[in-house]
């Protein structure tokens, strides 16, 4: 068979897009589409010259029930394919809804840097009611919003893609644990989209403030390790002193970033505010592209009733 159903994406995958440990190691809870017992994947002439042939197969099936579910499945089409990634894309958005901003901090406390615990909630309770770090993140909210109102999927896509690029190898390493990156993608640009709309404002804000933070042990990182990108004595004091500053005191701290010429770093015309802005953006959309999905559908088709 061609394809195979993900009990776990609610999609129809294709044999050849699908590894091994994704069906030995129940990743997607991949079954047949026809009669939805278990399967395992096949490739044919793996070590030969000629192409390789991917398939699904029946486990200990007889003949004549594996052919009947040959039949129905070559019957799939690729329009019957998308109608399901389409009703299932906008079903697994509400889980990620509902589980955004608690799933945004869990990350913030990962494995691959151990910085990440020196900010504890108080810290977070301080950005949350600082008005200081409220001009920045309303600011960033209206830019936000009008990047991606004007960005096609394909082009929020790109957008990721050249974050990612942007990122340690201990977050690449970490992203590569999680879905493809084909759908780590589209369910990230899916949350992008979704952050734009009125209701999801605190989803926003929590993203924001965690990107926020972010940025700053990047910085505090630079230092440390001695290799300074050229951002760490104008912007690391900012984002130090913000959350505790008078507003009157942070609109004179955002104004000399503006102030403050970044057109021979950066070979184009621009400020270090500018540059921050740009930088935040960056972050947020890398917290979006790394967060554990696969992890969050696990655990919303766990605790569904009749599973």
């Amino acid at each position: 068979m061609k394809f195979g159903k993900s009990l776990l994406l609610g999609e129809l995958l294709k044999a050849d897009a699908v590894d091994h440990p994704d069906v030995s190691d129940n990743r997607f809870w991949i079954v047949c589409p026809a009669c939805s017992e278990a399967i395992f994947k096949v490739v044919r002439n793996a070590e030969s010259d000629k192409p390789a042939l991917h398939y699904f197969s029946h486990y200990e099936a007889s003949k004549s029930y594996a052919s009947d579910c040959e039949l129905r499945v070559s019957s799939i089409t690729q329009h019957d394919v998308d109608r399901l990634a389409i009703q299932s894309r906008a079903q697994k958005l509400q889980y990620f809804i509902a589980a955004l901003q608690r799933v945004i901090h869990e990350d913030f406390l990962n494995p691959f840097d151990d910085q990440t615990h020196v900010f504890t909630e108080s810290y977070f309770r301080v950005l949350r009611r600082s008005g200081t770090v409220s001009l920045v993140r309303n600011m960033m909210y209206e830019d936000f919003v009008k990047l991606i109102k004007k960005m096609s999927e394909e082009e929020i896509s790109a957008f990721f893609d050249y974050n990612i690029e942007g990122m340690g190898q201990q977050e690449k390493e970490y992203l590569s644990t999680h879905l493809s990156m084909t759908t780590q993608k589209r369910i990230a640009t899916d949350l992008a989209k979704h952050l734009v709309t009125p209701q999801a404002r605190p989803s926003f804000h929590c993203l924001f403030d965690h990107a926020f933070t972010w940025f700053r042990i990047r910085l505090e990182n630079n230092v440390t390790t001695n290799e300074l990108s050229g951002l760490e004595n104008d912007l690391l004091p900012v984002l130090k002193k913000l959350p505790t500053t008078s507003r009157k005191k942070g609109i004179f701290m955002l104004a000399n970033l503006q102030e403050t010429d970044y057109s021979k770093l950066y070979n184009a015309k621009c400020n270090a505010l500018t540059i921050l802005e740009q930088a935040l953006q960056g972050e947020m959309f890398r917290i979006l592209i790394r967060l554990p999905y696969l992890d969050i559908l696990r655990s919303s088709l766990a605790t569904k009733p009749g599973t």
